[in-house]
């Protein structure tokens, strides 16, 4: 994405000494340790649901990262299960897939949840068509949620699968364009879809392709400068995606816990400082403002023991910048504005700020006329260049930069 505008939050030596991994309290002790935990954010708190250790569990937990505290919930309605993926959308978080299995029988999910923060509860709603899975990708954008790849009952899949919140029905979409896979890594970035590595019991891989909702295209992206990688965790963060720890080409658990972040705008993999000890097979991960959490999985070199506990990464704060934002097809006029700016966006809008070109909040009025627009008066502001950030109801944030005449 081209940067038109760069104002960082905090300085670099500030940001830098921050970089470092943090272990934190202890989980209750009925949370049992266990490997494949689903975890997402929805504002400030973390949540952690299913996944298998000594069996499979269905138990519901939220973190409060404010004083590292866990609080057990309702359990999860859909039932004990492990290989399941979760995301938060819109403030909701959405849960699935996944297998429960014995000696003598397996069940893979292809099941839909909805979790509503504000009461706690789950609404269950219209299931996959496709395949039920284990280990899928899954991938939140506006509006959407994306579901592709993993196993199932007749073996590795690369299927791919939109899903509308809004409208509660699926539709299938272009196949994923590479080898059939499960337990592969994915991420966002500016409401595209981003899957790759992962393995299909003959190759470990290290290839990752950007999916595009609007033109419905898949597109290869450079490979990462490492050996394939499998059974770690992901997320996105600051419009870059980043993975975290799992397992190497021999489908053993890496010798440190390995950290990479992608940047799109100069299609660049670069290493960050690994997580203390050996990297873990399925562990969880989520994002709270700018930390990651990382909880659970099975580590220890190669014992595959499961872990109960949670460490924190403090990644530097990302620059209130203004960018090409023609994917979040924003509008702002008249610009330069006198009076009023106003906006219209096809996203739903969440909280709408102005930031001086320093970065430091303004004092505006703000009329929201629908979902999708508003009107800021800016009469108030001195002439000057300033910075107009949407936060959208998916969590998502855009920018864009505004004169004062």
């Amino acid at each position: 994405m081209k940067k038109i505008l760069l104002v960082f939050l905090a300085l670099l030596s500030l940001q830098l000494s921050a970089q470092t991994w943090t272990q934190l309290g202890t989980p209750p002790s009925n949370y049992e340790a266990r490997n494949h935990p689903i975890t997402f954010s929805i504002g400030e708190f973390g949540y952690i649901t299913t996944g298998a250790g000594n069996f499979y569990n269905s138990d519901m937990y939220r973190y409060d990262p404010s004083n590292d505290s866990w609080t057990q919930l309702a359990n999860f309605p859909g039932g004990p299960r492990s290989f399941g993926y979760g995301v938060q959308n819109g403030g909701k978080g959405y849960v699935g897939f996944g297998l429960v299995a014995s000696q003598s029988s397996a069940t893979y999910y292809n099941d839909l949840w909805e979790f509503d923060p504000v009461t706690n509860s789950w609404t269950q709603l219209t299931s996959c068509p496709g395949t039920g899975r284990r280990h899928p990708a899954m991938v939140a954008t506006p509006g959407k949620i994306f579901v592709g790849c993993g196993d199932g009952s007749t073996g590795n899949l690369k299927d791919w699968w939109e899903y509308d919140i809004d409208s509660d029905t699926w539709s299938q979409k272009p196949d994923f364009p590479s080898f059939v896979r499960h337990h592969p890594y994915f991420f966002d970035i500016d409401g595209e879809a981003y899957v790759g590595f992962g393995h299909n019991g003959q190759s470990i891989y290290k290839d990752m392709y950007r999916y595009n909702p609007s033109a419905e295209t898949w597109t290869a992206i450079p490979s990462l400068p490492a050996e394939g990688r499998v059974a770690g965790t992901q997320f996105s963060y600051g419009g870059k995606g980043y993975l975290l720890s799992g397992q190497g080409e021999d489908h053993r658990n890496f010798a440190t816990g390995e950290f990479w972040v992608y940047d799109p705008d100069n299609s660049s993999w670069n290493s960050l400082p690994a997580h203390p000890g050996t990297g873990r097979w399925a562990p969880g991960s989520f994002v709270i403002g700018s930390t990651v959490y990382l909880t659970s999985g099975a580590g220890f070199g190669n014992n595959q023991i499961d872990i109960s506990d949670m460490m924190k990464y403090d990644l530097p704060p990302f620059a209130v910048g203004v960018e090409d934002v023609r994917k979040a097809n924003l509008e702002i006029y008249p610009n330069p504005a006198v009076t009023e700016l106003t906006i219209s966006i096809d996203e739903k809008m969440g909280t709408i700020s102005v930031f001086s070109i320093l970065g430091v909040p303004t004092q505006v009025q703000v009329v929201k006329t629908s979902e999708y627009g508003a009107n800021v008066n800016v009469k108030s502001l001195s002439t000057g260049n300033y910075i107009l950030q949407i936060e959208q109801a998916n969590g998502a944030t855009v920018t864009q930069e505004f004169t004062k005449k």
